[in-house]
């Protein structure tokens, strides 16, 4: 019992460290996570707060030349890196299932969100628009001017 003890109190110790460890590298002052972390809520934040702003409706195309531009400096890093560009053959079928996994995984994403939170409200709508507006072939309508009651 005492060595079972005492393999659980080890267990448990260097689950702690490992977790004090991972914790280290998430919230060491240097780290970029919480970097990122922080520019995401603080955008959230600001968007949040100025959602109502005339300006904010450019802002899809000012993230389209910010996304390409970022881009472009990846694909310079990329250019300039020795080592990359001399395994280019060998990490390039990798990198190319990678990105048409990537692509085919967010196409399939975003087709199963649209259906499934989007689809619904067009559908929703258009009953509803239908079932208000009066059908031209309904005859007991008289208000009409096309009906033959009139």
């Amino acid at each position: 019992m005492s060595r079972a003890k005492a393999e659980r109190k080890s267990n448990n110790i260097t689950e702690f460290k490992k977790k004090n460890e991972s914790q280290k590298i998430l919230f060491n002052k240097n780290s970029s996570m919480i970097k990122i972390i922080l520019c995401i809520v603080s955008g959230i934040l600001a968007g949040y707060i100025v959602r109502n702003r005339v300006f904010v409706k450019h802002t899809g195309m000012l993230l389209s030349v910010v996304i390409m531009l970022l881009l472009f400096f990846l694909g310079v890093s990329v250019g300039k890196n020795e080592e990359v560009l001399n395994n280019f053959s060998a990490i390039g079928l990798d990198a190319f299932l990678l990105t048409v996994g990537g692509t085919v995984g967010s196409l399939l994403c975003a087709k199963w969100v649209y259906k499934r939170f989007f689809d619904k409200c067009s559908k929703d709508k258009n009953k509803n628009n239908t079932s208000i507006s009066p059908s031209l072939s309904d005859k007991s309508n008289t208000n009409l001017p096309y009906s033959e009651n009139s």
